[in-house]
Formats: structure tokens, C-alpha cells, sequence
């Protein structure tokens, strides 16, 4: 079925055809096989465009004119016409010949997008392996490359629920090149199936982890450096409890203690509890401790080093603020605020007053703003 880019929400169009203005047809094919072959391929437009271009010389490790072009109009958002045009100039000065006539070229605009259709949403999975060499097909190499995923749920709509889960990486050798997405689910929630969402993407990850990866006639080896999430992704993409369930502690087995008259909250007390190991995790020694099987448990690699705590946000902030004297002031806006919007000035003048009378007078903000 040909459907019109523009039918796309804009911020699938943005993340997967980068800019393209144009009414360009996406072939949306919803079925996708797995794992992803090693032969994957995207086709760019404008194939009779290349031959009368002539060949740009490429010096391994540094950027070509071509690809500082294509950066900078993706940076500063270039809209299509002015690439065009800017090509259209640029291409009539010598040595400029090589330069494509269209923007779509230049920043290969992928003509069609595989789309798979999921039950809860929509599902778009990329090759990681095409993406590295695309990405360092221009640079060189180095033996042994470390990846870095990314794994978390982004909120795009303020009136629904609709939100994206996007799987990103980043190449630790080579800090100038930004991440990059790999996988993207689309819904009103997280993927339901772990399989689907998770599983191509480790496929194709563990055949490089296995035989690395063919890089400007080398071969490198491939590296999984760590899995970064919040504490909820981190606990979803494992297939584990949520951290504040009793046995949700991500490093050892301390089973937690829920206190209902002190806020509300979960708290591990016991500091002699047995650590958490690779083994114990895939024997499933503590059962309370799962909830399914994940596809990481595919990779060869450590199941708790290899996914680090990097969260004081839900671990240590949230239940601050729940159990600290703060909470007295959030109880006196929720007050004031009840069945009437306050404005930031109001609400400036109610932190006024409180910030003594609590005795927060360094923490607690002056201003709304």
C-alpha cells in the first residue's frame, strides 16, 4: 500500500527520512523476517543521477564536503528547496561536479520504509550492522569498537498516550558521530512483545559480537559496552520486576520492606544480602525476581555488569520528595490549587511563604519558574 510520507506522525518522518519535505511514497511492508540478513540494504534515490557525477576523493577519517553539506543541513534545518538550490549553484563551480542535483540524494533519503505492523502499534527495525558501515565507511578504523544501547519510552502527544520506544546507540571510539536509532516502536504504550520489539535487533547483534564486522576491508571486533535505561525500562527491557517491588533490587537479592504509614514506599534495609550474578540470573535462582525471558539473555555477555544503575531520579529523588518536608508544600498548593488554576505568580508568593515556615529556605525554589 502506497501512502503519502506526509501521513506519517511527523516525529516517525523526522526520526526515519531526516527532513524530506516531499510527498515521497513509503511502502509500508508488514512483514519483517528475523534475523535481519547480513546482506540488508537500503536503496537511495536518484541511481541515474550518479553517472554523470564524478568520483569524490575520499580521505579516510576526515569528513567529505559532501558530508559536512549533508550535516550542516540536517543541523540547521535546511528546508528542501534551499538544499536544491544551494546544489544547483554549487555543482556549476569547479571541482563541485560531483555534488548531487537533489537533497534527497545528498542526505540519502531512504525511498521506501519497511513497517511492521504490530498489534498495539507500529514497529520500524533497521540493520544495525548497514548502520555502522554507513557510518564509518569514511573513517578509519579502529580493531575493536564498543557500542553503547539506549532504551527508553518518549511521550509525543500531551492530548493521548501515543508515544515512541526508540532504541539508539552510540560508537564509543568515535564521540563525533551522534547516536543513532535502530529500532522504533510506535503506540499508546510499551511494544507488548519483547520478541518482536527486542529480537531482530539482538540477532543481528550477536552475529557481530560472534564474527565481528567487515570495516574498509578489516575486520573489527564488535563490543557490547553497557545497556542504558531508566529504572522502569530498565526493568521492562529485562523482562524483571519493577525496583519498587520487594524483590526488585538490581544488584543483589535483598528482599524489600513496604512501609504503607511512612509514605509509602519500599525500602532495603538488609546491606549482607548475596549479589546478583550472570549465572543466578539465567538459572532463574530468584524467581520472585523475573517476570520473562528476555532476548539479551541471547548475547554472550554479563547480565547484570553489562546493564548499570544510572538512575537517582525514581531510586533516590522521588521518594525524597515523598517522605521529606516538601511534601507538606505540595500539600498546600494541592490546596490552593484545587478546583482553581493558580497562576505562576500565586504560586511564587504561596513558595515565599512556605520556603521558612518549613525551614527549606536553600532548597526550595523562590519562583515557580
Amino acid at each position: 500500500m502506497q501512502v503519502p510520507v506526509n501521513t506519517i506522525d511527523n516525529v516517525t518522518e523526522s526520526a526515519l527520512l531526516r527532513n524530506n519535505d516531499t510527498e515521497t511514497p513509503v511502502d509500508f511492508d508488514t512483514h519483517m523476517d528475523h534475523p535481519i540478513p547480513e546482506d540488508f540494504s537500503t536503496s537511495y534515490s536518484s541511481e541515474s543521477e550518479a553517472e554523470d557525477e564524478d568520483d569524490e576523493e575520499i580521505i579516510y577519517g576526515e569528513p567529505s564536503f559532501s558530508d559536512k553539506l549533508q550535516e550542516w543541513a540536517v543541523t540547521h534545518k535546511i528546508p528542501q528547496n534551499a538544499i536544491n538550490s544551494l546544489l544547483g549553484i554549487l555543482r556549476q563551480e569547479p571541482g563541485l561536479h560531483h555534488l548531487p542535483r537533489d537533497s534527497r540524494t545528498l542526505q540519502k533519503t531512504p525511498e521506501s520504509v519497511n513497517i511492521q505492523e504490530q498489534p498495539a502499534g507500529k514497529l520500524w527495525i533497521g540493520s544495525l550492522r548497514t548502520i555502522i558501515r554507513s557510518l564509518l565507511e569514511n573513517k578509519s578504523v579502529v580493531d575493536t569498537i564498543n557500542l553503547q544501547l539506549h532504551i527508553d519510552g518518549l511521550p509525543i502527544a500531551g492530548s493521548s498516550k501515543s508515544q515512541f520506544w526508540p532504541v539508539q546507540f552510540r560508537i564509543l571510539e568515535y564521540p563525533d558521530i551522534l547516536p543513532q536509532v535502530v529500532v522504533i516502536f510506535h503506540g499508546e504504550g510499551k511494544p507488548p512483545s519483547l520478541e518482536n520489539y527486542l529480537g531482530p535487533m539482538v540477532d543481528d547483534l550477536k552475529l557481530m559480537l560472534q564474527e565481528g564486522i567487515q570495516l574498509n576491508n578489516k575486520n573489527v571486533q564488535i563490543q557490547l559496552h553497557s545497556v542504558i535505561a531508566d529504572s522502569p525500562a530498565w526493568a521492562y527491557i529485562k523482562g524483571v520486576v519493577y525496583f519498587n517491588h520487594c524483590h526488585g533490587c538490581t544488584k543483589c537479592t535483598v528482599e524489600g520492606d513496604y512501609y504503607y504509614k511512612q509514605g509509602h514506599h519500599m525500602s532495603f534495609s538488609s546491606l549482607d544480602a548475596a549479589k546478583r550474578t550472570d549465572e543466578d540470573f539465567r538459572l532463574r535462582k530468584d524467581p520472585d525476581h523475573h517476570k520473562e525471558a528476555t532476548p539479551f539473555e541471547r548475547l554472550p555477555i554479563d547480565m547484570i555488569q553489562k546493564f548499570p544503575v544510572a538512575d537517582s531520579l525514581h531510586l533516590f529523588d522521588l521518594a525524597f520528595v515523598v517522605n521529606s518536608k516538601p511534601s507538606k508544600l505540595i500539600e498546600v498548593l494541592e490546596g490552593e490549587i484545587e478546583g482553581n488554576f493558580l497562576k505562576s505568580s500565586d504560586i511564587s508568593v504561596k513558595l515565599h511563604q512556605e520556603r521558612t515556615s518549613i525551614g527549606f529556605e536553600e532548597s526550595l525554589p523562590r519562583k515557580m519558574k
